[in-house]
């Protein structure tokens, strides 16, 4: 069991570094266009929907990613790119997966209230 973890956690370290070694691409904060930012959310919902629902370590780290993502709009200054982001990542979410999306954002709550 703890070997299982171990595993789990290197695996994830290693996806972490892979995603962030990508040179030439430009960085989230450089993103200028609105639709590239929203593109990214939308991808990023992707990412999310296509976990694995029995591998909560990959759904963690999908979400992760997107929180980061967001996270570097936002340092940047960019509170507008941020917003949309955001908008975009949950509806995408609530497109693909409406119970997921309801887990992650409480949006059912939310409608409720």
């Amino acid at each position: 069991m703890r070997h299982r973890i171990l595993i789990y956690v290197a695996v994830a370290v290693a996806m972490g570094l892979a995603a962030c070694s990508g040179g030439e691409e430009k960085s989230v904060a450089e993103t200028a266009n609105t639709q590239e930012i929203v593109t990214m959310a939308q991808q990023a919902a992707q990412g999310i929907a296509d976990s694995d629902r029995n591998d909560t370590l990959a759904i963690q780290n999908a979400i992760m990613e997107a929180r980061a993502q967001r996270s570097a709009l936002a340092i940047a200054g960019r509170k507008e790119a941020a917003l949309a982001y955001d908008e975009a990542l949950q509806a995408r979410l609530h497109e693909l997966d409406p119970q997921l999306c309801d887990l992650i954002f409480g949006t059912q709550e939310k409608a409720e209230q």
